[in-house]
């Protein structure tokens, strides 16, 4: 009989529980094929283009890798994040997955316990303390989202201060990269020209934490999550849109349960444009 390591080791594993052992290695996750594509694309995870093809940087080696962790068969360790650290957390496999398993929620899982074992990668360190300590992972001063609102020929509600309908969440790749400011701008001119009533919070725009929960520093996370949940619980807002991919899974999917305290729905530029 297989005699199962503590889950108090792997604190976050633990959390989604026997679930971690439900993948049979079938493969329908590493033979994931794009039929939309013209001719069908074999091979979807982008594992195979980067990698060397080896096992381990599958959906199946990495469900192998978790499993023997929990039987004891492995111990965590730098190289394993190495290997871990390779995928992209698109959750294609997931969508070929039988059992319909959550891919993605093992792999962060797993990263998050690498992390407090002290196996994170070193280069994701400085981006995470940049965003507990300048708010943003880009280590630049936070003052500098506001810059983008210096392009409208109208004034934006500051959320801060002023009660509006919906907050207007920028993100902070779109509010400190130039090259992107530009999808900022175009959101609130569509807002404007809708006569819809948006805020923003500008400089005091917090990240919302996404870099620190791909990459499983879930401390870091925890603190801007924090942050939000005060700054959303001040503003009395209801609906919060973004036009961030990242913003918008780590808001709707990792907040949830403080988004569902709140009473507050987030909702993609393009949904909430398409009601």
């Amino acid at each position: 009989m297989i005699e199962f390591e503590p889950k108090e080791k792997f604190k976050h594993l633990a959390e989604i529980g026997p679930n971690v052992l439900q993948c049979i290695a079938c493969g329908d996750c590493r033979e994931q094929t794009d039929y939309t594509a013209d001719p069908p694309k074999w091979g979807v995870c982008v594992a195979k283009d980067h990698t060397s093809g080896f096992e381990p940087f599958f959906a199946r080696g990495k469900m192998q890798i978790i499993r023997s962790l929990w039987q004891g068969k492995l111990e965590l360790s730098k190289e394993m994040a190495e290997v871990i650290y390779q995928c992209p957390t698109c959750n294609s496999c997931s969508e070929a997955c039988a059992y319909d398993m959550d891919n993605v929620a093992m792999y962060e899982a797993l990263r998050a316990d690498l992390v407090e074992a002290g196996c994170g990668l070193e280069a994701h360190v400085p981006m995470n303390k940049a965003m507990v300590e300048l708010l943003n992972p880009y280590e630049r001063d936070n003052k500098l989202k506001n810059n983008w609102l210096e392009k409208l020929d109208f004034k934006v509600k500051d959320a801060n201060k002023e009660q509006a309908e919906l907050l207007y969440f920028v993100g902070c790749t779109a509010a400190l990269t130039p090259d992107i400011e530009n999808v900022a701008v175009n959101t609130a001119q569509i807002f404007n020209k809708l006569n819809i009533d948006f805020s923003v919070f500008g400089e005091h725009e917090v990240c919302c934490g996404s870099v620190a929960m791909r990459t499983g520093d879930r401390k870091a996370f925890n603190t801007v999550a924090t942050k939000n949940y005060d700054l959303f619980k001040k503003s009395g807002v209801k609906t919060i849109v973004t036009s961030c991919a990242g913003c918008y899974r780590t808001l709707k999917k990792d907040y949830a349960d403080h988004m569902e305290d709140l009473g507050i729905e987030v909702l993609h530029t393009i949904e909430f444009l398409l009601k």
